[in-house]
């Protein structure tokens, strides 16, 4: 009598075995994507300030070295690097600023020239609303 547990071995058979070690190959890395993407959504939020402090620590390093050999200590170097490196990138976003906020006051002043124009060119008059206001439609209440 054969045990209904073991296959019989052909063709077909080893075709099918190799199968499903190829499809449980596939499931394998689906699951461990699956994972991965999982546990890099979870720490997201920490991935993008630890590309930023090694950008800096790289571009702090010539820096921190060249005042380690001029006997500055390397805690106090990597401190003054720190704020050097601050500093020039706050002086840069503050002129960023500054030269952002002249172009938007003088469109402003271009929006506000091209309404005055538009508004004389209908014969328009700046008047009071008429009609029930707030206060009064609320006392006849």
């Amino acid at each position: 009598m054969k045990d209904p547990a073991v296959l019989p071995s052909g063709p077909i058979t080893s075709l099918l075995a190799r199968w499903g070690r190829a499809s449980w190959f596939i499931v394998g890395i689906a699951a461990v994507a699956a994972i991965s993407y999982s546990a890099l959504a979870a720490v997201s939020g920490l991935v993008v300030p630890l590309v930023i402090a090694v950008v800096i620590g790289m571009l702090a390093a010539p820096l921190v070295d060249m005042l380690e050999r001029r006997k500055v200590p390397r805690g106090v170097g990597a401190l003054l690097a720190l704020v050097a490196i601050v500093g020039a990138a706050s002086l840069r976003s503050t002129a960023s600023l500054t030269k952002a906020t002249k172009s938007v006051a003088s469109s402003l002043l271009v929006s506000k020239v091209s309404i005055v124009r538009w508004k004389t060119s209908m014969s328009m008059e700046a008047r009071p609303a008429t009609g029930l206001t707030r206060a009064s439609s609320l006392a006849s209440i």
